[in-house]
């Protein structure tokens, strides 16, 4: 497992041909379903889509009629999804999913899961509409399937990433209205995804009046939602985009320790530092800037951090200090 997790192919080809064999022939043994996702997944890591794919069809039963191979593995269909997904491959993933799933199980949660993966590689390469194509076809009111929060979630962010709160909005009314004929009820992660339509589209007020109206930070109103980080650093994150550094930092000293000895408040990490930053960075503010680059843990600053400081410069005409922190830049 470490040489395939490490991508050592060679190694773990050798390991396999010595070891494993389907028929158990020369004292070997026979791969079981762990074996092969190893494998699999070592393809995946190296960006081998088709040898992944190749294993993958000479161990599963696709057919449904082999019963000599093991029956689909979902968790390494998973894995092959979201290998596309972060090349933004969409025929590739598409093709694969007609191949092997379109068929299968329409009505498991298994396949709910797979057509969640197949909406998020639209969503990842900016289809928004291609992504709710799927879910209308297997979703709408013509399809089989049952949507969970899961899928609904993914429609949000869909629309959230297309910066359209009205629309996340009145999906969101669709299925969770008072009057709506269903047994789901919105959680953490179906309000956070909303919530971060409004960050996203930069409706500063809108954000804040939804953010009161759908969270309470003390745990007492049970009508609201207790936040957790992803919220808080989206707040924040709404505020940069609003160029407003005066309330970011009121919220991030509100709701954030950078002690970690407040157990009510939350510790930054890597995205909430850099959206502070990013409030800074806005208005040009380089004393603020430099400031709190200079208190960030090295553990916590990635080239977004970076990049953010190099911003200030820019936006303030310190093209000086701007040349200068390019040059040390790794």
């Amino acid at each position: 497992e470490h040489n395939g997790k490490n991508g050592n192919l060679i190694n773990l080809n050798n390991f396999f041909k010595n070891y494993f064999d389907n028929d158990e022939k020369e004292g070997k043994f026979r791969p079981n379903v762990k074996t092969i996702d190893i494998l699999v997944e070592a393809y995946l890591e190296v960006g081998d889509i088709q040898k992944a794919i190749a294993t993958f069809e000479k161990y599963f039963n696709i057919s449904g009629k082999d019963q000599n191979k093991f029956e689909i593995d979902f968790y390494i269909i998973s894995k092959i999804f979201n290998a596309y997904a972060k090349e933004k491959d969409i025929n590739g993933a598409i093709n694969f999913f007609h191949l092997y799933l379109k068929d299968k199980d329409e009505n498991s949660k298994s396949n709910n899961v797979i057509l969640s993966d197949l909406i998020n590689i639209f969503v990842k390469a900016n289809d928004i509409e291609g992504a709710l194509k799927i879910f209308e076809q297997y979703f709408g009111p013509s399809g089989q399937l049952k949507p969970d929060l899961y899928i609904l979630s993914n429609i949000i962010n869909a629309y959230a990433k297309d910066k359209n709160p009205e629309r996340a909005q009145a999906f969101y009314n669709q299925y969770f209205n008072q009057n709506t004929q269903n047994d789901l009820k919105p959680n953490l992660i179906i309000i956070s995804a909303l919530f971060n339509a409004y960050v996203q589209a930069n409706c500063l007020e809108d954000t804040l009046k939804f953010f009161n109206k759908y969270f309470n930070s003390t745990g007492k109103d049970s009508r609201k939602f207790l936040p957790n980080k992803i919220v808080y650093n989206n707040l924040i994150h709404a505020f940069a985009l609003a160029k407003d550094s005066k309330r970011a930092e009121e919220y991030f000293d509100k709701y954030f320790d950078r002690e970690g000895k407040d157990k009510n408040r939350c510790l930054p990490d890597t995205y909430t530092f850099n959206s502070l930053l990013n409030a800074y960075a806005e208005l040009g503010n380089i004393n603020k800037a430099e400031k709190l680059f200079k208190s960030i843990p090295p553990t916590l600053c990635d080239i977004q951090t970076n990049n953010l400081l190099l911003k200030t410069y820019l936006i303030a005409n310190d093209f000086a200090k701007a040349k200068s922190f390019f040059n040390k830049m790794d």
